[in-house]
This record gives C-alpha cells, structure tokens and sequence, in this order.
C-alpha cells in the first residue's frame, strides 16, 4: 500500500516514517495543501493523509475516484470540513483520530478562564501602555472556587474540563444532547440549556459542530447570560455568531470571552 501525506510539518516526519516503516507502507510526503488542483500529487497512491482547517469537496472526491485513492486518513478529531456523502459515493474511506490529549484541551479552556477571571489582560494592558498598577475595582478578579460553571458537551475534553474546574473549587453543571448514564455523582446535568445560560458564571463549550448548533450561542443566548458571565469556546467555531458575539461584548450583554477557534 502507498499513502501520500499532505500538510507535513518538520516535526512530524520522524513519526510518519516510523509509521510507514512499522506497517510496512510506501509513504511520501508534502509541505502542499490538499485541495482540486494538489491532489494530481496522489496519483498512484492508494490513500491519502492531512491536516487541515478547508473544505474536503465532493469535486475533491471525484478526484480521488478518477485516480483510484479509497482512502482518507484526518490526522486530527473533527470532520465537519468533510462532504461525507460525497466520500461514499466515490468509495472513499475516512478515519479520523477518535481523540489526542483532551487534558490539553481542557487545561487551555480553564487557563482561559482563568486569565479572564483575573482580569490579567486588564492588568498587563494597563502595565505595558500607561507602566501603572493600582488597588482600584478594575484590577480585582473573581475566585473560580465562587462561580458557577456550565460544561456543554461531556465527551472526553468535557469530562477533564469539569474535573479541573472542580479540583479549583468550582459548582460544576453540565449539558449534554446525550447525557453519560453515569457520572459518578462528579457533577450534575442540568435540565435544560437555558438553566446553563443563566445560572452560569462561566460557560465552556466541548460540543462537536452539528447542523443543530449552528450560531447556537446567538443574541438571543448571550441577551440570557450573566453580564458578568464569561464565554469560553475550545470546540468549533461555527457554534458561536461571531458579530452576535462582538456585539454583546461591546454592549457589555457578558464581560468576556476565551476563543481558541473561530468560524469560516
């Protein structure tokens, strides 16, 4: 078997090598993006791997088709980027990676509401453009162990972000379409989303992107929460309006958001 791999970073060449070589695989591989035209670089292959943010086409699976590629091997979680019927109607195969390090996730989402609680980007905006610090309300921060936080998404990633949140003291409530059967009284559902937008301090969101929460946290959402509350998005960047969001920091409808992705 032949597998081309596409969007190759320097530091990932040992590791695809040591994988072609471990299963006896033909491998090459690419600095180039994977799209209509790049993809002729797969000619003779049987598979190809990537890592990327674009769309994967139903023209970019016709391709694969005409030049015999079966399959299509994410370096990464998520395949809202993939026409997916498409990649079955051209007998096109997809694995993805069912899950890497969803501490590191979670961590990054309480190190996010952490640096908002504490008002650190206040405080090092005042410290690097007027060199001033003062005792004054604007430096004061909030304590983790006195807020509510509202987990939406229970999955792996939401599962260490709700343990880190408690370890800090936090009263954790959580939301999930498909809620676990057992928690281990570690935290609780709530019964609804709303009950999350206004009970909560902080909201952190480790759901997949779906056709159902497309610009779920809307106006509508953010008119709910606290004005005090924070937003914190780690998932897809397609759950949040963007400009709704904007707005209601500017108006002061929530005090802060923690963004690690963003749509389009």
């Amino acid at each position: 078997m032949k597998f081309i791999v596409y969007n190759v970073r320097d530091d990932e060449i040992p590791f695809i090598e040591k994988w072609g070589k471990y299963h006896g695989i033909e491998v090459k591989y690419t600095t180039t993006t994977l799209n209509q035209e790049t993809v002729e670089e797969a000619a003779g292959f049987d598979g190809i791997s990537c890592l990327q943010t674009i769309q994967y086409s139903a023209e970019l699976f016709e391709s694969f088709k005409r030049l015999g590629i079966k399959y299509l091997s994410l370096r990464n979680v998520g395949v809202d980027n993939i026409d997916l019927p498409a990649a079955k109607a051209n007998g096109v195969k997809i694995t993805n990676v069912p899950a890497y390090s969803p501490e590191s996730i979670a961590e990054f989402a309480v190190m996010m509401s952490l640096y908002l609680s504490r008002k650190v980007g206040y405080m090092r905006q005042q410290l690097d453009q007027k060199h001033e610090f003062h005792f004054s309300p604007n430096f004061m921060g909030r304590l983790i162990s006195e807020q509510t936080v509202g987990v939406i998404g229970t999955g792996r990633i939401g599962q260490a972000a709700i343990k880190l949140f408690k370890g800090l003291g936090a009263k954790v409530i959580a939301y999930d379409k498909y809620p676990l059967k057992n928690t281990d009284n570690s935290f609780v559902y709530a019964k609804s989303l709303e009950q999350i937008y206004q009970e909560s301090d902080i909201i952190s969101i480790h759901m997949p992107a779906t056709d159902d929460n497309y610009h779920q946290f809307n106006h509508e959402v953010f008119e709910q929460m606290k004005d005090t509350a924070i937003l914190i998005n780690t998932a897809r960047g397609s759950i949040v309006d963007t400009d709704d969001l904007i707005f209601a920091l500017q108006s002061g409808e929530i005090a802060g958001a923690g963004i690690d992705t963003i749509e389009n």
